[in-house]
């Protein structure tokens, strides 16, 4: 079996460094022209009013999600005044934060720093992260939170002087934010619990339904998530005008029956069963400028990063299965607890919501890149082929991911399929 230090050899490069410069050009992309368009779109015209709403504590108007992310949003106009690059700043932070989080986590589950860094560099590259840093929406205050959790649990249990409290109490702040963002976060909190119980066995060889071991999990990521979540409501509604505690159970019932009840469609809408191939994508802005310009923002992934996805988890599978891989099995189940539960929903649902499961396919699929480069030539012939597609794919649909006007035929040239128009 190849050692970790033979693994790492194969990659000689210092990730540090590297990290810090991918860093700078995904920031570039993710700040450059993060004004544009100046006109809220997509679900931002729901998140900038409830935003502007909460700042002059006269009104709470979106009640399809829980206040924490807004309120964000409503510092940030606070302090930078009230312009379409201050409405997706906090976004644009978070989103540059959780790749630094991912960095981290992935290198703790892998021992692999160049590992990290393949994770990262091919989740900056997805196209759908930079999308969604670049708009006044939930979505990277959610990731960040939620993987920020992971790792601090993680990071507990491999400390070498033994887990601490406060850092368990740090992650259940953390996914308790999570889901005070954005309530779909809750899926993360199997995946913090079997976490914990794995770790915790093999590291006090108890068995698995050990009290202290149930307690805990029922403390850091039961009750502290829980009461983060409901002060996220009650130290905020009884803020605004005419409005008491009461207001903030009736508030949460309002964003629980609007989930459960919602019927509406929408023509960007899609199953989750298809978001690995990206069948039908969301458009957040289109404009047209006379009759030969086109600007718009589509949710689509890098083609080369998200068709590459179904295979990197069988992949997972494949090792786990015959090689009793415990990492490739966590990351499969990790995966399926991120995106399985999205068949349970009955409402309208987006492309975009897959990118909530993509990390631990992404570390999958370092991990096969990483084992294709060990084979010699021709493997290293692959892997560098495929990142140039990847790198090539990135700058072929930047403009649509950033809202850069182009001319119409360039734009039809991207619309390979009529799910995609």
């Amino acid at each position: 079996m190849t050692t970790l230090k033979q693994a790492q050899a194969n990659f000689k490069f210092r990730s540090f460094p590297a990290l810090l410069g991918f860093l700078f050009v995904f920031g570039f992309f993710v700040f450059w022209r993060l004004g544009f368009p100046a006109v809220p779109y997509f679900d931002e015209v729901y998140h900038v009013p409830s935003a502007r709403n909460l700042l002059n504590l006269s009104a709470y108007s979106d009640l399809a999600h829980p206040p924490f992310g807004k309120l964000l949003m409503a510092w940030s106009i606070s302090l930078f005044g009230d312009h379409s690059w201050v409405w997706r700043f906090p976004s644009a932070v978070f989103g540059m934060g959780t790749l630094i989080v991912l960095f981290l986590l992935t290198a703790r589950l892998t021992a692999s720093r160049n590992i990290a860094l393949l994770t990262t560099v091919l989740i900056g590259l997805d196209g759908m992260h930079l999308v969604q840093s670049r708009a006044a929406m939930l979505n990277t205050t959610m990731f960040f939170f939620m993987w920020l959790s992971l790792l601090l649990l993680i990071y507990n249990h491999q400390r070498a002087k033994g887990p601490v409290r406060w850092l368990y109490i740090l992650s259940g702040l953390s996914i308790g934010l999570a889901v005070s963002t954005r309530i779909v976060a809750a899926m993360m909190l199997p995946i913090l619990a079997i976490t914990h119980a794995q770790m915790f066995c093999r590291r006090t060889g108890r068995w698995p339904l050990d009290l202290r071991l149930l307690l805990e999990i029922a403390l850091y990521w039961g009750l502290l998530p829980l009461a983060v979540y409901e002060a996220a409501w009650f130290l905020v509604i009884p803020q605004i005008e005419n409005k008491t505690l009461i207001d903030g159970w009736r508030s949460q019932n309002i964003m629980v029956n609007y989930h459960v009840h919602l019927k509406a469609g929408h023509n960007s809408g899609s199953a989750w069963w298809s978001w690995p191939f990206m069948i039908e994508p969301a458009w957040f802005d289109f404009r047209m400028f006379g009759k030969y310009t086109v600007a718009g923002v589509i949710a689509l992934g890098n083609p080369a990063v998200y068709w590459m996805t179904l295979p990197a988890m069988f992949y997972s599978f494949f090792l786990y299965i015959k090689r009793h891989d415990l990492l490739h099995g966590s990351l499969l189940v990790g995966f399926l607890l991120l995106w399985l539960p999205c068949s349970f929903m009955h409402r309208v649902q987006f492309l975009h919501y897959y990118e909530t499961a993509v990390p631990f396919v992404l570390i999958s699929m370092a991990l096969l890149l990483r084992d294709l480069w060990r084979q010699g030539p021709a493997g290293r012939l692959a892997v560098t082929f495929y990142f140039c597609v990847v790198v090539i794919l990135f700058v072929y649909w930047l403009p649509l991911w950033t809202d850069l006007p182009i001319p119409h035929p360039y734009y039809r040239h991207h619309m390979w399929f009529k799910g995609w128009v």
